[in-house]
């Protein structure tokens, strides 16, 4: 049946120079199967790469051929709901980051050219063979391409790392089909209304990584505040004295952010025994808008 498929990148970031880093595979065929989910499919299971060739070179790798979908269970009218998520191996364990991008309607945004994944990967199938992944049998044709892999990050991304893709195809019902597996959030406001990006940060156990220098709010907020005062935000009273800092606005971005957004912050707290406690969610929100500046 349509059985999630779990597929994960194993890379290490070396420092090129200030911001900009070097992803380099360590596998030469990119994607492995997930060792921790050994009942779901991996990407050879939904997808023949025989016919795909991959050529690593120095800044860049170069992809051509062609590669057929056979992702068993799923039907070409189901709702494909996929989510990545970024690791790092540190102190000998894979640690999850705060880099999380998720889409509920994968269908709808492969050929996106505002994704992340447009200018890797789905922009090189050639027009007439843009159908969604969760066509049976389908086959993709590339046009010949290259993707650097030197990227510019605004944090320091030294080290092992692995992606991890996530996939769930849901019937026409909206039911997910059996056996197939699948926080701030980015909003942009679009034709009279807020709608969902790829943008999406999850962090399982906040008061460990809040004054984390790998995070991503790092910068902007918690380095700011005094050595002292350092403790989590579940303190009732606790006073968080900052060194004056500016915060820069003008960032780089991967893919075009012009326009109006919204940044959705959502808290929940769990005692210890890992039950949300009532009554103390929180959900706060940042609007304002983005403009090209160069």
């Amino acid at each position: 049946m349509g059985e999630l498929p779990w597929i994960w990148i194993v890379c290490s970031i070396p420092l090129v120079m200030g911001s900009y880093f070097d992803f380099i595979v360590d596998n030469d065929e990119i994607f492995e199967k997930c060792p921790d989910r050994p009942e779901a499919m991996g990407i050879h299971d939904i997808v023949d790469l025989s016919e795909f060739i991959i050529e690593f070179k120095e800044g860049y790798v170069s992809g051509r051929g062609q590669m057929t979908m056979h992702w068993k269970g799923v039907e070409a009218t189901d709702r494909v709901y996929g989510y990545s998520e970024l690791f790092k191996f540190q102190r000998g364990t894979w640690q999850p980051t705060t880099v999380l991008v998720h889409e509920f309607n994968f269908c709808k945004r492969q050929f996106d050219a505002t994704t992340i994944w447009y200018n890797v990967w789905s922009r090189h199938i050639r027009r007439e063979d843009q159908k969604c992944i969760n066509n049976y049998e389908h086959v993709y044709h590339y046009e010949p391409f290259d993707v650097e892999t030197v990227s510019y990050f605004p944090t320091n991304m030294e080290g092992l790392h692995k992606i991890v893709i996530h996939l769930d195809a849901y019937d026409k019902f909206n039911v997910r089909r059996a056996n197939a597996e699948g926080y701030g959030e980015l909003f942009k406001f679009q034709r009279g209304t807020w709608q969902p990006t790829t943008f999406f940060v999850r962090v399982f156990n906040f008061c460990e990584r809040q004054f984390d220098n790998n995070s991503i709010w790092y910068d902007i907020w918690t380095r700011h505040i005094r050595e002292e005062d350092r403790k989590c935000i579940n303190h009732y009273g606790h006073v968080y004295h900052y060194q004056p800092f500016d915060v820069e606005t003008v960032n780089d971005f991967p893919t075009n952010m012009e326009g109006r957004h919204k940044i959705v912050i959502h808290l929940d707290a769990y005692d210890k025994q890992n039950v949300k406690r009532r009554n103390a969610a929180v959900c706060f929100q940042i609007s304002g808008e983005f403009i090209k500046v160069k």
